[in-house]
């Protein structure tokens, strides 16, 4: 960790990715799960408060092919471990879906494969809400519910693809055209 404490200009954050929350193969696989996420809860909660992290970004698959039932899981363990053990809201959370956020039944329709005119007619910020956007319903009801503050797309909130600045640093969500 470094002899010198944090100054006012330097920030930490946690930076998640791929916790598949709702997949669980079974329940050695659940214990596993929760017995990694508990330590990464003890480590994080033992760091000086010099060292606590600022800001935590989670890039992508939060849950498991965007089955619903993966928030609550994933509400419950940042609101009862990771927000209490790093002093972190909802308000200091950055979050960005990946492939496994997206509803694969309601994304049936979506192409497999798109040529660069196809992929820029689909991911216009017009478009998004009708054609990209619905397989990631369960995504965005968890980013509103909790109160995760929306990266920003032509000055409109939108969770899947935007700007998002908070703490000084700038954080640029992409999401990719093809959900697989």
């Amino acid at each position: 960790m470094g002899q010198t404490p944090r100054s006012a200009w330097r920030r930490a954050h946690i930076h998640l990715s791929d916790l598949h929350f709702g997949y669980d193969k079974d329940e050695t696989a659940r214990r596993q799960r929760q017995g990694s996420l508990d330590l990464l809860v003890n480590l994080v909660g033992a760091l000086p408060k010099e060292w606590k992290p600022d800001i935590l970004v989670i890039s992508g698959d939060l849950t498991y092919q965007g089955r619903p039932a993966g928030y609550p899981e994933l509400v419950d363990w940042l609101t009862k471990k990771l927000f209490p053990a790093t002093g972190l809201t909802p308000a200091d959370c950055v979050i960005c879906p990946g492939n496994h956020d997206i509803d694969r039944e309601a994304a049936f329709h979506l192409p497999d494969r798109a040529d660069a005119a196809r992929a820029d007619a689909l991911l216009r910020p017009e478009r998004l809400a009708k054609g990209l956007a619905p397989p990631f319903d369960a995504f965005v009801k968890f980013a509103t519910d909790l109160g995760i503050p929306p990266p920003m797309l032509h000055g409109h909130p939108n969770y899947l693809t935007g700007v998002r600045e908070l703490k000084a640093l700038r954080f640029i969500c992409l999401r990719r055209p093809i959900p697989w």
